[in-house]
């Protein structure tokens, strides 16, 4: 008979202290929108990322400690960088320097709530392939531009000596030779 009160009265404190610690928690969540999706981003370079931090997807508040954490997917290296306040209640920026290129999976929790807000992996780009692209489409667009006035000119030519060429003609004609 004590064996059985004894493991009733331990049911009955277990599950008391389940359901205290779940209603701890309840209700507790966050909603984490950016204000942009980041585009790629530059190796060494800083990158200020904004976001709004909604409790129930609703209600903008103030009284977390977000962090940005990103992880190299080849190499595992990990940086996690503090957020802070900026602007109306609920939006925060993150200031971080990815030192390597390659792809990063990223995140953002706002402690003390426990979920974490995954978002698409960021690209990272070595400085010299941004420079080297970008004087490609230079070169690009020159050649575009090039090739837009050389051909009108060339246009503007070929009327020009049909003109001509007809009025040729009509100098022939009317002064009786055969064109």
């Amino acid at each position: 008979m004590k064996l059985r009160t004894r493991f009733a009265s331990s049911l009955i404190i277990l599950t008391s202290l389940f359901w205290f610690a779940a209603s701890v928690h309840a209700g507790g969540w966050v909603v984490i929108s950016l204000d942009n999706a980041p585009g790629p981003i530059q190796a060494g370079d800083t990158a200020h990322i904004g976001f709004m931090v909604r409790q129930h997807g609703k209600t903008p508040i103030n009284n977390v400690s977000p962090m940005l954490t990103a992880t190299n997917q080849e190499t595992g290296e990990t940086i996690t960088v503090s957020a802070t306040q900026a602007g109306k209640v609920g939006h925060f920026e993150a200031t971080v320097t990815l030192p390597e290129a390659g792809q990063w999976d990223w995140s953002i929790s706002a402690p003390p709530f426990p979920q974490q807000q995954q978002f698409a992996p960021l690209t990272v780009i070595l400085a010299e392939t941004t420079v080297a692209s970008s004087a490609f489409i230079t070169l690009t667009d020159n050649w575009r531009t090039a090739m837009r006035w050389g051909g009108g000119s060339l246009l503007a030519l070929a009327i020009l000596l049909a003109l001509v060429g007809e009025r040729r003609r009509r100098d022939a004609i009317a002064a009786g030779s055969p064109a």
